[in-house]
């Protein structure tokens, strides 16, 4: 045995794939609908220009007998401390990691065991805080089309740290930012293009939920000012039921109704979802 003091732990490429080739199978034999999904490595590791050739996922990439074994790509993509434009850090990453992984293996991709944020809005410290935590979730949808993104854990009693999102069931500015995704996009929802005239400061993604009948649109504004905003395009409902949060007050709260193509104000360094048609649940 060899001592460990972390609960984690490293073990060569090569190895990996043998363990997936040798387990899963027994696995599936017992639980033909679990899912497996892997290899939770940085994706500092597995989509940074100089890193992503030497890591778990291309190794899987090259093995088609291991890579058969995963359902689900998995990485741990934090944030790099700016806004998620097109020449930023994380857009690189998840680029690169959609085109060189989950396209050509055909597998979704999973944001997993995601901590690390404080519940203030701007962060404290060199510690990002829950506007930083919506701007990366923006950036692994848009950039990376992942499917999921998961937390260490929902809840802990006592205090909201920097590994969950409640203080028992009471939420903080993590939770009611996370709700303008985990709420109003739900499974099955399809992203489909959409494009901010203001690249540099204004960040959109945009859903389609067939099955609920519903059209979805979350914002970010990560600028210091606040920003008009239009909504425009093709086969778009006539309004959309308006939800914000900011630094202040706003928790994901209702603030009112926006015609389609009517301007409305986004606020500095806020989130607002944009949500029209059936009941998102």
């Amino acid at each position: 045995m060899v001592p460990q003091p972390f609960k984690s732990s490293q073990i060569p490429f090569e190895w990996y794939n043998d363990m997936l080739k040798a387990v899963v199978p027994q696995i599936k034999a017992d639980f033909p609908d679990v899912k497996i999904f892997g290899s939770e490595n940085m994706l500092d590791m597995e989509g940074a220009n100089i890193n992503w050739p030497w890591f778990y996922h291309n190794n899987l990439k090259a093995d088609p007998d291991a890579s058969d074994q995963i359902d689900i790509l998995a990485v741990h993509g934090y944030n790099d401390g700016v806004a998620p434009t097109s020449g930023s850090g994380l857009a690189e990453r998840w680029t690169n990691h959609r085109e060189q992984f989950a396209e050509p293996m055909q597998k979704t991709t999973w944001m997993s065991e995601t901590s690390g944020y404080v519940d203030e809005w701007l962060g404290t410290g060199d510690k990002p805080g829950a506007l930083s935590l919506g701007q990366d979730i923006h950036a692994g949808l848009y950039y990376g089309n992942i499917s999921a993104w998961i937390w260490w854990q929902g809840s802990e009693l006592g205090s909201i740290g920097e590994y969950n999102l409640m203080n028992g069931t009471t939420g903080g500015k993590k939770y009611y930012v996370s709700k303008h995704f985990y709420r109003y996009v739900r499974p099955d929802a399809v992203r489909f293009k959409a494009e901010s005239s203001d690249a540099e400061n204004v960040f959109v993604t945009a859903y389609r939920h067939e099955a609920n009948d519903t059209h979805t649109l979350v914002i970010v504004n990560s600028g210091t000012s606040a920003k008009q905003i239009f909504i425009t395009g093709t086969d778009l409902p006539a309004s959309f039921e308006m939800y914000r949060t900011t630094g202040g007050g706003d928790n994901c709260s209702h603030v009112g109704t926006v015609d389609t193509g009517d301007p409305f104000v986004l606020p500095p360094q806020s989130i607002v979802t944009l949500q029209s048609g059936g009941d998102p649940l």
